[in-house]
């Protein structure tokens, strides 16, 4: 588990990784403004053909501002892929959620969403994803949420919008 927390845990940088097998959250961030999370293999093996799930979400925000959460692949987590809770100004872009690396094959996330924007997300944006394949929602938005732009996703296909992989 990589856990970003706290006063002064500013300007952070989580990027190349493979994360797998926590018993809580792959990548919790708590309270630790202007967080990048680039281009990390989250709830598979490296090659990101197999789960090798996280007990819980893949990544995990919560009071969190001005995140990046970038080119990453999260997949086959027993939680959310992506969770956040009272966050704000969060960009969610260029991500595979839900199926193998090359974006094709169901490994889903077995909870409530591939991205679940829990309570009090304000100003987020997703674009450019792949949230596909995940065991009930693609994207869910609770209560408190307001200012999110989703655009320019597939959702419920492959990394290409032409088959069909869907979530639920």
């Amino acid at each position: 588990i990589w856990h970003v927390s706290g006063t002064g845990a500013t300007d952070n940088l989580l990027q190349g990784n493979t994360v797998s097998s926590s018993t809580l959250n792959g990548i919790r961030v708590n309270a630790a403004p202007r967080t990048q999370i680039l281009s990390n293999t989250i709830g598979l093996n490296p090659a990101g053909t197999t789960g090798i799930d996280n007990w819980s979400s893949g990544i995990s925000l919560s009071d969190d501002t001005d995140t990046t959460i970038q080119g990453n692949t999260i997949s086959g987590n027993r939680g959310h892929g992506i969770y956040m809770t009272g966050t704000q100004q969060i960009t969610i872009t260029g991500n595979i959620i839900g199926l193998n690396a090359a974006g094709g094959l169901a490994i889903p996330n077995r909870s409530t969403a591939g991205i679940y924007m829990r309570a009090n997300v304000v100003t987020a944006t997703i674009r450019g994803n792949t949230v596909s394949g995940n065991r009930y929602n693609g994207i869910f938005l609770g209560s408190g949420t307001t200012g999110v732009v989703i655009a320019g996703n597939y959702i419920g296909t492959d990394i290409n919008g032409t088959t069909g992989v869907g979530n639920g």
